[in-house]
């Protein structure tokens, strides 16, 4: 297919037509004639397709969510979140001139793609201004919209949104939705903002968590074992220009035990210098954190107490506390919305007893199992099915479960999921392709529940 997108990408100004003029959200545009208009809560779409020839364009129009203050961070953003979620076979954008015009700036790109064998292309335009981003998607397979494309783009014209002062919960992270509509999962919060400054956002492959110049990478399938972690995240995508620098197994003055491996190194995609280092705590899991230099990683992740030697004053010793690092480990969380709850949800544990001197000898083979169903309507109402039982010298499959079941209505807001009177403090932990819904009940176990159907 030739190359179709030599295109006005950017137009600011309201260009006066005979077209009908329609306002969604804090942008005014000119309704293409002949597309079939869709209206959802979060975005506005124009479909118009050839059945005979297959060919197809796809316009949607985003509702405004908060910047990032940054509009090519915005655009890049927009493009690992939304458009690898709907055509993830997509290669880096090819990016046009960047524009300005009355405090908006727009970052625009596009590049092929192939889904399910459709092959196209896909465009992003990003427009990032007093502190709002509105994102238009158009995916297309023929240059024939080409001229439906640049009228729809020039008629564009942007107001300028009200300052607003979104309120936080006290005790948890304020949050940001991002438009379901492109979100691979469909879930509404993709991004979580904590109270002690940093960002978490979901990605394809792992929890990105920033502040400051510090980025930390929380990796679905991390290996455990830090060298084998060293070994799979980090040659395929950084060039290692010095001697690695490995820390084993010194405790900080709390007594929490660390292991690091880390090096000065080059980023493949960017060619950006930088210092990478991936980092297991107590826990046994691993992160990967990456800064401009080492300084820069020790200053916000770790806290580094100087103390004089007792008996020769003259002298120190430097101990480093690396807690703060760990405690990243929290950030996977997600806040939730009643909608996200629609559905089936399940979570099952089986324990096995082992043998042991305090149990007689029935029961050093004690198994107990449960098991909580709940599921969730879009009108309101849920219904929670639970199990649970035990047996000696037998295997699970002969374990008697005897369950119960409630059912009733049910509300979520954002960190909290109530079941008739009773409060869960709750969150979605981010995993590949999906999530897990985490409920606790005061102090009791939490519940890991994956979404069934």
């Amino acid at each position: 297919m030739k190359k179709i997108f030599l295109f006005a990408l950017f137009a600011l100004t309201t260009i006066v037509t005979l077209a009908q003029k329609e306002t969604f959200d804090l942008t005014t545009y000119s309704v293409p004639k002949g597309w079939k208009k869709t209206l959802k809560e979060n975005a506005v779409q124009f479909v118009k397709q050839n059945n005979s020839t297959g060919e197809y364009c796809i316009m949607i129009l985003l509702k405004s969510v908060v910047s990032a203050g940054n509009a090519k961070k915005d655009f890049d953003d927009s493009w690992e979140t939304e458009i690898k979620g709907m055509a993830a076979n997509t290669s880096d954008p090819e990016m046009q001139p960047a524009a300005k015009d009355d405090g908006w700036e727009n970052q625009s790109g596009y590049s092929a793609f192939e889904s399910d064998g459709i092959k196209g292309v896909v465009i992003l335009s990003s427009t990032s201004g007093y502190q709002r981003l509105i994102n238009l998607v158009i995916m297309t397979n023929s240059d024939k919209y080409q001229t439906d494309i640049n009228k729809f783009m020039e008629s564009f014209s942007f107001k300028k949104p009200s300052p607003q002062v979104a309120p936080k919960t006290p005790n948890n992270p304020e949050v940001k939705p991002l438009p379901p509509v492109l979100l691979n999962d469909g879930y509404a919060f993709s991004i979580t903002n904590w109270d002690d400054g940093w960002t978490s956002v979901i990605k394809a492959d792992w929890v990105e968590v920033t502040k400051g110049g510090v980025k930390v990478l929380l990796h679905y399938n991390s290996p455990n074992n830090i060298k084998d972690a060293w070994n799979s995240l980090i040659p395929p995508r950084y060039n290692i220009t010095n001697p690695v620098v490995e820390d084993y197994g010194t405790p900080t003055w709390q007594g929490m035990n660390y292991y690091i491996i880390g090096a000065n190194a080059t980023e493949k995609s960017t060619g950006k210098k930088v210092y990478v280092f991936v980092f297991s705590g107590p826990g046994g899991y691993c992160l990967e954190a990456v800064a401009d230099n080492y300084e820069v990683l020790k200053k916000e992740l770790a806290t580094v107490k100087v103390e004089k030697v007792i008996y020769d004053p003259s002298q120190s010793t430097t101990t480093i506390n690396w807690a703060k690092t760990n405690d990243l480990f929290t950030k996977n969380r997600f806040a939730i919305s009643p909608k996200d709850l629609t559905g089936t949800w399940y979570y099952g544990d089986t324990v096995k007893t082992g043998n042991s001197s305090n149990y007689s000898a029935a029961a050093t083979n004690m198994i107990s199992i449960s098991t909580h169903q709940i599921s969730f309507t879009a009108s309101g109402q849920y219904q929670y099915k639970a199990g649970d039982g035990s047996g000696f010298n037998t295997n699970s499959s002969n374990v008697k479960v005897i369950y119960s079941n409630y059912q009733g209505k049910f509300s979520a807001s954002n960190w909290e999921v109530s079941l008739q009177n009773t409060k869960y403090n709750s969150y979605f932990y981010a995993v590949k392709n999906g999530r897990i819904l985490v409920m606790q009940k005061s102090t009791d176990r939490p519940m890991y529940l994956k979404r069934i159907k």
